[in-house]
């Protein structure tokens, strides 16, 4: 068994340590079987509905805009962090940060047994970590695909160390993805009182905002839902103001850049792509 496995991972009843049993992972204390796939411990069912996404190359600049913004926001505030910081990647999927946190002892967490993680668990139903283990938790685009977020926000709070992070993005103008697990947006006011609700204090809180961006999704959006309903003619008129389009926001992306991060009050018209923030544990009286 992995060594900061071993030290993160105790049994959801008891929180006794566990041990490697052909293939199980045992608790040592109430016997519980958590069985292994791949060596990958499954904590929580694996959803029935979910459609596993394919791998794609994600860099600094390779990508959207928003995940290139997301790449470099997150490069910024790991780079102070040394090899003993412990950092959770939730729902990491294919990995597709962790050339930014490999340096630290990394775990990735996903609700799917992607061959790139470490540990199945929905950790809004099952929490097996250990109380105030975890220095730093990533949570890169994930809020808005579980249903009740606050519920993994509280949780995540116990298994966080005194003072330890939280590193969020989470789109807004940006259409329905990986259905049927995509389930809200929110404003900065939605996430400013979320944060506070569940014991965190915003450190970090930047609007991505990339206009010429939204003109290119709005073109794509008329090619693929308005364009096939319409006649052959219309059509042919429709590709023509298209392509315009198209040119158009290329030449903007190329005059302005591709969007820019900053703080949701210095934008006079609030439409970003998405939010990008670091959040801190609160202390409570008589926490340590």
């Amino acid at each position: 068994m992995d060594r900061t496995l071993q030290s993160l991972f105790v049994c959801p009843q008891c929180q006794s340590k566990f041990s490697l049993q052909e293939k199980y992972w045992v608790c040592t204390k109430c016997g519980i079987k958590v069985d292994l796939i791949d060596n990958k411990p499954i904590f929580t069912p694996i959803p029935q509905e979910i459609i596993p996404t394919e791998k794609q190359d994600r860099g600094p600049h390779s990508g959207s805009a928003w995940r290139q913004a997301n790449w470099n926001f997150l490069e910024k505030q790991v780079n102070k962090f040394d090899e003993k910081t412990i950092v959770l990647d939730i729902g990491a999927g294919h990995g597709d940060f962790q050339a930014l946190l490999s340096h630290m002892r990394y775990v990735a967490v996903d609700i799917y047994p992607y061959s790139e993680i470490d540990v199945v668990c929905d950790l809004s139903s099952c929490m097996p970590i250990r109380k105030q283990s975890v220095d730093v938790a990533v949570l890169m685009n994930l809020c808005e695909h579980i249903y009740q977020p606050q519920v993994l926000l509280s949780k995540l709070r116990y298994a966080l160390k005194s003072r330890g992070l939280l590193i969020l993005t989470i789109p807004f103008m940006l259409k329905i993805h990986q259905a049927p697990l995509d389930f809200a947006r929110y404003t900065h006011y939605a996430l400013e009182r979320m944060a506070t609700e569940n014991g965190y204090r915003i450190e970090v809180i930047e609007g991505f905002y990339d206009p010429a961006g939204l003109m290119a999704e709005v073109e794509r959006y008329f090619s693929f839902w308005q364009l096939p309903q319409l006649n052959k003619t219309k059509r042919i008129l429709a590709r023509l103001l298209l392509g315009s389009t198209r040119l158009n926001s290329f030449l903007l992306q190329l005059i302005a850049g591709k969007g820019q991060s900053k703080h949701p009050s210095q934008s006079n018209y609030p439409a970003p792509t998405g939010y990008q923030m670091v959040w801190r544990k609160n202390n409570l009286r008589g926490e340590k």
